[in-house]
């Protein structure tokens, strides 16, 4: 049986991939993408929580996650191929959801940095 998470939760793990990917600090923590894309991967496997997920901009954080570890070459060790699988892992299960797959269709790469945006279709 899947662990049931809060919204508030699964808010604050996104967040905090935000803030990895941005090499900032929060709650007096410097985040890195191997402490949150494992437990994000796995939080994505329940149908439950991946609604909150989406809502809390998931797909681009994943999609920004993956493209610096990939495109980018990650840094320190964040470019580990475990954790391009736990990006992908996720995105697929978020592909699963519809309240996700928008998400999917107005991301885009912008700026000579690689980096995934979000922008509005329409």
């Amino acid at each position: 049986q899947a662990l049931q998470v809060s919204e508030p939760v699964l808010e604050t793990v996104v967040h905090c991939t935000r803030c990895a990917l941005s090499r900032q600090q929060w709650a007096n923590f410097a985040w890195r993408l191997s402490d949150v894309l494992e437990p994000l991967a796995h939080l994505t496997v329940s149908p439950h929580h991946r609604p909150a997920l989406a809502r809390a901009s998931a797909v681009l954080q994943l999609l920004r996650a993956l493209s610096l570890l990939t495109w980018q070459g990650g840094g320190q060790d964040e470019g580990r191929p475990e954790h391009a699988a736990h990006c992908v892992l996720a995105l697929v299960n978020l592909a699963d959801c519809p309240a996700a797959l928008p998400l999917f269709r107005e991301a885009r790469v912008e700026g000579s940095d690689g980096m995934w945006e979000r922008h509005l279709v329409g």
